[in-house]
């Protein structure tokens, strides 16, 4: 099956969507699309791999459900537009960077910047029915998730993996222990993780980015992704 998606991201998933269960999982989105309303547009589907390459991907955010209000998704997970209100859950991210680094709370939801430096952000399931979360649900896209997770663990090295909620946290096996770090929280706003194990995430998360001597922005390795799960 030919799929709009970034060259490289391509010849990685091809093989999955030759798969029967992509097909019934694309004939399926194929059919919402055309008679609900469907969260992102069929345009971003796959923004966040088209603006990372695979090569270029550094550290996976993989969260649960796209946000179901159509002003605030648009394919890149917890990312929201300019111009809505930024959500609950990314208001505490910014609200850690802030209190860790000192730096301004953004104005702007965009997480372009963080996709740009090679932070892969993505949803478990990549689509649902607008005001409907969750309706997507065992249709194929855990399967996919999947998928996206084992190539970038066998075919990349020194990747960092942050599970965030319930359904993200289940990828948890499929991550190289040795090589990968998993700060899995049960929900944004309420999950609770000690200091003490936040602090070793930082410190771990930082010293996987500088492997290779091409340091990720102090926004990125900072409470970002260490402290900001606890609900302040």
């Amino acid at each position: 099956m030919q799929v709009k998606i970034e060259e490289s991201w391509r010849s990685q998933l091809q093989e999955e969507f030759d798969k029967p269960y992509f097909a019934r999982l694309a004939a399926f989105v194929r059919e919402e699309y055309r008679t609900q309303r469907v969260c992102p547009v069929n345009g971003d589907l796959f923004r966040v791999f088209n603006l990372c390459p695979f090569d270029r991907v550094r550290v996976v955010i993989l969260g649960q459900d796209p946000y179901p209000d159509p002003r605030f998704y648009y394919g890149i997970c917890f990312s929201v537009p300019d111009g809505v209100p930024i959500p609950g859950s990314l208001q505490n991210i910014f609200r850690e960077v802030h209190d860790d680094t000192g730096r301004p709370v953004p104005a702007s939801g965009r997480l372009e910047r963080w996709v740009a430096q090679g932070v892969l952000s993505m949803n478990t399931i990549f689509t649902t029915r607008a005001f409907r979360s969750g309706s997507h649900r065992g249709r194929g896209w855990e399967e996919f998730s999947d998928a996206v997770i084992r190539r970038l663990n066998e075919r990349r090295d020194h990747l960092v993996f942050l599970l965030w909620g319930a359904a993200a946290q289940q990828k948890a096996a499929l991550d190289r222990a040795t090589e990968a770090l998993a700060c899995a929280v049960g929900a944004l706003r309420s999950g609770e993780l000690p200091d003490a194990a936040c602090s070793s995430a930082e410190e771990a998360l930082g010293e996987i980015l500088s492997i290779d001597g091409r340091g990720v922005s102090e926004e990125i390795v900072s409470g970002i992704f260490a402290r900001f799960c606890v609900g302040k």
